[in-house]
């Protein structure tokens, strides 16, 4: 799958080759193979360093905070995002979510000479360094590939894989998970409320810059796959079971950032909520 956002951004230690399969029912070492083969396991643990790429940018483009208080944030995250419980999470809830037919369809694809080429090209994609590289050649990608038939392809992929939809969404979440922690510390109702109400009030502006980051993300990634390369992964996405893959697999991590967050939010307010008397 493609990292939607890099707000968390925004993704698991593989299963492990010495666990009980024997013992697994079927559908559930069907859907540990899915979690594998399409990359959602690489995802998983790109994300403690993808959440500190996101928040250190955001502290030194604002200025306000030492490199000790950056420093200190990275422990917090490392302390607070459980790779190995949310590749649980995210397996149990493509589990519940995905029956056995649409799993072994999914998982065909994946094992494809194109799926298994798609998901190196997103893992490879997925690291900090990758993402520095991707800011970095953001505009060029832009008007290198500016009314050519890749990027008229863009809005037809990012509906298939609702890739700008799932990213807002997330964004949105994780900001209210963080916000609600952070505001516990002061004890102050009105701090949340009004918190809240702003990350609310942002959500066309974040959803801007989620869109633009799908968009530079989406250019970056497939750059090396033909233009009906990318026609066949958007028609395996639009399938019933790749278009259920998608709807569940974003979902799942959604809900699998949200308890990091909170962690986060919690511990955050004593790094940078509480200022000195």
């Amino acid at each position: 799958m493609l990292v939607t956002n890099r707000f968390l951004f925004t993704l698991l230690v593989l299963f492990s080759c010495a666990s009980p399969h024997l013992m697994a029912s079927p559908h559930s070492a069907l859907t540990d193979r899915v979690f594998e083969k399409s990359g959602l396991s690489t995802l998983v643990k790109e994300f403690p360093a993808m959440i500190k790429e996101g928040m250190k940018a955001s502290l030194q483009q604002h200025g306000e905070h030492s490199i000790t208080d950056i420093n200190r944030l990275e422990s917090i995250i490392d302390s607070s995002v459980d790779t190995e419980k949310m590749s649980t999470d995210i397996r149990s809830h493509l589990a519940k979510g995905l029956n056995d037919q649409e799993l072994t369809r999914v998982l065909q694809w994946f094992e494809s000479p194109l799926g298994s080429k798609v998901v190196k090209l997103e893992a490879a994609a997925s690291s900090a360094d990758s993402f520095q590289k991707m800011s970095e050649q953001a505009l060029s990608l832009q008007k290198k590939f500016r009314g050519t038939p890749r990027e008229k392809l863009f809005n037809k992929f990012d509906r298939a894989t609702r890739a700008t939809e799932a990213g807002l969404e997330t964004a949105m979440a994780v900001q209210r998970a963080l916000v609600a922690e952070f505001t516990r510390g002061t004890n102050i109702d009105g701090d949340y409320n009004q918190l809240l109400e702003l990350v609310e009030a942002n959500r066309f502006m974040t959803r801007g810059v989620v869109g633009q980051q799908v968009f530079t993300g989406y250019l970056y990634t497939y750059q090396t796959l033909g233009v009906e390369e990318i026609n066949d992964y958007i028609r395996f996405a639009e399938t019933p079971s790749g278009s259920r893959f998608f709807r569940v697999a974003n979902t799942a991590i959604q809900k699998a950032l949200l308890a990091p967050s909170r962690a986060i939010g919690k511990k955050l307010f004593d790094v940078i909520g509480k200022k000195p008397d």
